[in-house]
């Protein structure tokens, strides 16, 4: 996020907060003001680690207004471990589910109808 700031060289634009959003993911950012901008870098077949990593490098290089920049991005970054983590056990209980609909094995059978004893 950008706001105008005449005081900025080359372009007026001061960076507030840099977030890292996933692929085929849209911002919901709104804009109240008019002085208030959202500039969007679009890294196609990049993972997260990847985005994370240019957000951190972006940080660190403009030291942007909004404090909680680093304490939301940590924030985020366990909320992305926690879902990684809910993801693969959703994925394991799928798999335990399959299971149960399997056919079971069957063990040998007697045969149907009457069968004379045999003989000695």
């Amino acid at each position: 996020m950008l706001a105008r700031d005449p005081r900025w060289a080359p372009k007026p634009f001061q960076p507030l907060y840099f977030y890292e959003f996933g692929n085929n993911a849209r911002p919901r950012l709104a804009s109240p003001a008019n002085d208030l901008y959202v500039s969007v870098l679009p890294m196609p077949f990049s993972t997260s680690a990847q985005r994370r990593t240019v957000r951190h490098e972006l940080i660190s290089a403009y030291n942007p207004v909004w404090p909680g920049g680093d304490d939301v991005s940590r924030r985020m970054d366990e909320l992305e471990a926690r879902q990684s983590e809910q993801h693969a056990q959703v994925l394991t209980l799928l798999t335990h589910l399959a299971k149960l609909f399997e056919p079971q094995p069957v063990g040998p059978r007697r045969p149907i109808g009457f069968q004379p004893e045999p003989a000695y």
